[in-house]
């Protein structure tokens, strides 16, 4: 009897701690799942964004290469020719400031025209 009244002390023993890792892996499982809900909507914007920024780039890159193409046609002449404006007209120094873009040059929206005269010739 005496075996018994402790098989069955250990036996509750065992249910209690059983029980009370049950109680800290649901607590654990209700956390994983409010990250997993966070992650979930942080993909799913991330998906947005990269969508919008795909469209955004597939309907630039035919003007990007419009652009290039049309840099390509360029002579030396047409070259010396803007060399040669003490102060080009305002379309001029507009196409020059994408030349800068395209070339890799930093242009700032702010820079004044005949820094950026200088910088394109």
């Amino acid at each position: 009897m005496v075996e018994v009244g402790k098989r069955k002390a250990e036996t509750n023993i065992l249910i209690e701690k059983v029980g009370e890792e049950s109680s800290v892996a649901e607590t654990e499982k209700e956390a994983a799942d409010e990250e997993e809900e966070k992650t979930n909507v942080a993909a799913k914007e991330a998906g947005e964004l990269k969508d919008s920024a795909e469209k955004a780039l597939s309907s630039a890159i035919p003007a990007l290469e419009k652009a290039k193409n049309a840099i390509d046609c360029m002579k030396k002449g047409h070259i010396t020719e803007m060399k040669s404006l003490g102060t080009p007209p305002t379309m001029v120094i507009v196409t020059a400031k994408c030349i800068l873009i395209l070339l890799g040059e930093k242009v700032n929206s702010n820079d004044p025209e005949d820094k950026i005269w200088k910088k394109a010739v």
